[in-house]
């Protein structure tokens, strides 16, 4: 695919605007792309030209202010907002002598510490030979030993990514349960399941065995027996989160949201404050039976609060904002997603579909969401680059759109859903 079938005249022009509207709300960063992105279809356009120089004048300028406020301070701070004015500063000699003198004053960093070796963190698995095989040790067989010795070690470095008031749950777990949950978090499903079912016959029920059950039947996309093994964790520990949230994850997907509904409404009644999971799911579960206003009161403070950070209450403010055809309200909400996560494709393809579906320079807007689509997941590229004919096509680009549709058609996997989208990009170019 090659993105130079893009009209050089309109999209020199379109480049060009963003740039100049960025740069006057003092947005420089955003700005410079934009004209760096009109000089690669003219680079000896005036207007790009000027508009670059000025944004990384004001850029430079910034990192070297930061960098002067820091020296004396933190040095080395300093020193890497100098650098970074450097970069900025690009071929421009008179940008380049102003952070060179700085950095001159800042005079060479300290030299740095040896590097530690490096020690691989992944732990071993599970009958993985301590030695390698075969070394010259009399104990070791030509296989080398079983790494059972140290095998307990392996368990407990898992346990240390739990949340600390679950980990109780795992302690004092018998061997067989150890093996057979460490043997499922490195994939050794036959051996998990061989090792589970000992330990479940052995020793009496606990939240952690069918937690570790639920987990592997899940992993075996055997939901119903999963969702029962969670209820049962819960049943023995109410207050084992990952459990109860797992279960309500599951009964979701399994077409059971109601269900879902009432224990999530239960869980924060008790444990208010989850913004992070639980009261998300809740909101997912509400949107899945069209309680789209009840949605939007419970997810309003945290979208409010955390929306800049909190990506999952973006995205599902934005498909709020869709229910209730408030189309300006969910660009936002994904533009805020995107602002954080430019490489975030959950939130580009929806913003894509949006600014298409605005039509007029809101479609020209679609085109860049699209270009970056296909930098981040070439895997899709096809479906991307129909997306850009149909923006093209919405704002009445013949040529570019065909040009487009004809790129997509390259990339075109041979599936019904492909086909039949081409075909109504394709009747939708026709028109024009």
């Amino acid at each position: 695919m090659v993105f130079g079938l893009f009209s050089k005249k309109s999209n020199l022009e379109k480049a060009l605007t963003k740039g100049k509207k960025l740069a006057a709300q003092a947005r420089w960063s955003e700005a410079l792309s934009w004209f760096e992105e009109a000089r690669e279809f003219d680079p000896d356009e005036a207007q790009a030209r000027h508009g670059e120089r000025q944004c990384r004048e004001q850029l430079v300028n910034w990192n070297l202010e930061e960098a002067q406020g820091l020296q004396g301070i933190d040095d080395e701070k300093a020193r890497e907002h100098a650098l970074l004015a450097m970069d900025l500063a690009a071929d421009e000699k008179d940008l380049q002598k102003s952070v060179k003198s700085l950095l001159n004053k800042l005079g060479k960093p300290a030299p740095k510490k040896p590097a530690a070796p490096k020690v691989e963190d992944k732990p071993k698995r599970l009958f993985e030979p301590s030695c390698g095989g075969g070394c010259a040790a009399p104990d070791c067989g030509p296989e080398g030993e079983e790494f059972e010795e140290s095998f307990e070690d392996v368990y407990f470095l898992y346990l240390e990514s739990m949340p600390e008031n679950e980990r109780d749950f795992f302690e004092d777990m018998s061997t067989d349960f150890q093996e057979g949950f460490v043997a499922l978090q490195q994939g050794e499903t036959k051996l998990a399941e061989q090792k589970l079912a000992k330990a479940k016959k052995a020793a009496p029920p606990s939240p952690a065995l069918h937690y570790t059950l639920g987990i592997m039947q899940a992993t075996k996309g055997r939901l119903e027996n999963a969702e029962h093994e969670f209820a049962k964790a819960v049943e023995l520990a109410p207050a084992f989160t990952s459990a109860y949230i797992q279960r309500c994850a599951l009964l979701r997907e399994l077409k059971r949201s109601a269900e879902a509904e009432t224990l999530l409404k239960s869980w924060n009644e008790e444990n208010p404050g989850d913004t992070l999971q639980a009261i998300p799911l809740l909101v997912s579960c509400l949107l899945d039976q069209d309680k789209v206003d009840e949605a939007e009161e419970l997810l309003a403070p945290i979208f409010f609060d955390e929306g800049r950070t909190n990506i999952n209450a973006s995205i599902l403010w934005a498909k709020i904002k869709e229910r209730q055809n408030d189309v300006d309200g969910a660009v936002r909400a994904y533009q805020m997603v995107t602002a954080s996560r430019p490489d975030y494709i959950d939130a580009l393809v929806p913003l894509g579909l949006l600014l298409i579906r605005q039509g007029g320079r809101s479609a020209e807007a679609a085109v860049k969401v699209f270009k970056q689509c296909y930098r981040v997941d070439p895997e899709h590229g096809w479906f991307y680059l129909l997306r850009i004919s149909e923006a093209y096509a919405v704002r009445g680009w013949k040529k570019d759109a065909a040009g487009m549709l004809s790129d997509a058609e390259h990339e075109l996997p041979n599936q019904p859903q492909a086909k039949e989208l081409f075909r109504q990009v394709s009747a939708l170019v026709a028109k024009l």
